[in-house]
């Protein structure tokens, strides 16, 4: 590889870092972990208090998940396929970004905010 090739490698690698980072950091984040979409191994994990056992469960959880709603896509339409998805569950947000060159899976879990001030509006129509 030549020097040039290296320093290209080296700066997206850090592109990549620092975007990490900025999603880490984003208020309401758990977490997030990034799969191999292949077999669902876990190829980083930052976040959820270093639970590895919640990583872990999530991880082959939401492997499966992710697998089936991307068949489910292509058997809708051949030609398209799993970009983006997000979800409520519970008191999270789980949002999943697969890469389309199929190289890892990103998947960011947060703490649910709360929806353009309706639960403001909730809690002011109950007094």
């Amino acid at each position: 590889m030549s020097s040039a090739a290296k320093r290209e490698l080296a700066t997206h690698q850090a592109v990549i870092k620092a975007s990490l980072s900025r999603i880490s950091a984003h208020k309401g984040v758990v977490g997030y972990m990034v799969l191999s979409p292949k077999d669902g191994h876990i190829l980083e994990s930052v976040g959820f208090n270093n639970n590895k056992e919640f990583v872990s469960l999530y991880a082959e959880k939401l492997h499966a998940f992710v697998s089936l709603t991307q068949s489910t896509v292509r058997s809708l339409d051949h030609t398209d396929e799993l970009t983006f998805l997000r979800m409520r569950w519970r008191q999270r947000e789980i949002i999943i970004a697969p890469d389309l060159n199929k190289e890892y899976c990103l998947i960011v879990i947060q703490d649910q905010a709360p929806e353009d001030g309706k639960d403001e509006a909730a809690a002011e129509a109950s007094k």
